[in-house]
């Protein structure tokens, strides 16, 4: 409403004679014309805060929390101040979301009780899944996982139910340094920057050499030796999947990417991603919140037999949902097929030459160490093993590293997420890795 609008309608005058009034209560003599020229100041500046004749914007849309805090049903995603972009899908591509955004989109950012997981990309395009903080219990004979998520970093587990480790501080369970709320994990493997190029082309590179000495054919070229730089990955649909790279360089440039100016990541540590943090994705997807205890999650199939270029797997579209752990656009794709994932998991006392640059001397947030034949608890192998048929070998001495999910060449009734196997770690062309960022 403007000051002329205000004069017309009555309102100054009243507001003067309001001040006067209290004046002459106050004595008129003491009163000076500034006193009331800043007393109808004031009101006028009242007067134009309210939204009279809709002269003023609109009230700001409320955006939800973006800081890992409890929204009543889930922890929620934790974006603030990472770097990371919070995206929703409108049905034919990804879209930002920011602070002019409207509430409806907002609203189309996450819903956990629908099976919508909430997603975010980071600077170069790569996409981020955000697995909140929960409890589980476990029906073995049924084959059911019961989750619930938990508020904040409460550590008081319901009866019967066990905190998932990925989120608590059991570093020998898979656990980090502090409770976390959630974690980010990769929505897809890693995959080579140029999509399905024939070649690395002009791509960013990291600093970082390959850590093999052993002449490796790979996608980027021959490495005949440790001065090949290893180029950055990307976590997107439908590119083809970082290959014959070792889990010690798998390892070692997965810790990089917080660092990397391409993805525009703060406050934020990345690591390859665990067998807790496997186990963490693939219990949430066997819930409810996924396909709910149903073998859905198709495993991804796709060869292509680049002989030339020694590439084989590729990471799903988004249009085929049915290698997601929802079923639909916002899940976690390809763990079960496309590529081996190999973790950041070791067989104490085992040999293997391709864990350089990956510390196995003990357990830390980084690295989980293994004793014998048996699993740990949250990390879907020993209390989900052989469920759906799944393959479920064991590290040994001689293969210390464990791989998930299978590949694109296994049976599609052995693969799947509760896949695992032992292995040296060697670069191969069916083995990749998948990342995790805990801000």
């Amino acid at each position: 409403m403007t000051i002329n609008a205000a004069f017309n309608s009555g309102i100054i005058d009243t507001a003067v004679n309001g001040a006067v009034n209290y004046a002459d209560a106050q004595k008129k003599e003491q009163i000076t014309f500034d006193d009331l020229d800043k007393n109808i100041q004031d009101i006028v500046n009242k007067i134009e805060s309210y939204d009279i004749g809709g002269n003023n914007p609109t009230p700001d849309t409320p955006v939800p929390p973006q800081d890992g805090s409890w929204n009543g049903e889930v922890n929620s995603p934790k974006v603030e101040g990472t770097g990371l972009i919070p995206v929703y899908h409108n049905g034919i591509s990804w879209v930002d979301l920011t602070e002019n955004s409207t509430e409806d989109e907002w609203n189309k950012w996450y819903d956990y009780e629908n099976k919508q997981w909430a997603n975010a990309r980071t600077k170069d395009g790569s996409m981020w899944v955000w697995i909140p903080r929960y409890e589980y219990k476990i029906d073995r004979t049924a084959k059911i996982i019961d989750v619930r998520f938990i508020e904040g970093t409460s550590t008081t587990a319901t009866s019967g139910y066990i905190l998932h480790p990925a989120f608590s501080t059991d570093i020998g369970m898979g656990g980090w340094d502090s409770n976390i709320a959630g974690f980010w994990v990769a929505k897809y493997p890693a995959g080579w920057q140029n999509g399905q190029g024939t070649s690395l082309g002009n791509v960013e590179m990291s600093n970082i050499s390959y850590q093999t000495s052993a002449t490796i054919e790979t996608y980027a070229g021959t490495i005949t030796n440790e001065t090949t730089k290893m180029s950055y990955p990307v976590f997107k649909a439908n590119t083809y999947a970082y290959n014959n790279i070792s889990v010690g360089d798998a390892y070692t440039l997965s810790q990089d990417i917080k660092n990397a100016s391409r993805y525009g990541l703060s406050n934020v540590d990345s690591h390859l991603e665990k067998n807790s943090e496997w186990g963490a994705v693939a219990y949430l997807a066997h819930s409810k919140y996924g396909v709910n205890g149903q073998d859905l999650i198709q495993p991804n199939k796709t060869n292509k037999n680049n002989n030339s270029i020694r590439i084989y797997a590729v990471t799903s579209p988004e249009s085929v949902t049915n290698t997601s752990t929802t079923q639909n656009i916002t899940g976690v794709y390809d763990m079960s097929g496309c590529i081996l994932e190999r973790t950041a998991t070791f067989l104490t006392g085992g040999t293997t030459s391709y864990k350089k640059g990956m510390p196995t001397g003990s357990n830390s947030k980084y690295v989980t160490l293994y004793s014998g034949t048996i699993g740990k608890s949250g990390d879907a192998t020993n209390e989900t093993r052989g469920w759906n048929v799944d393959y479920s070998n064991f590290v040994t001495s001689s293969y210390p590293v464990f791989i998930r999910g299978g590949s694109f060449g296994d049976n599609e009734f052995t693969c799947g997420v509760f896949a695992f196997n032992g292995t040296t770690g060697g670069p191969d062309n069916n083995s990749g890795f998948r990342t995790v960022l805990i801000p």
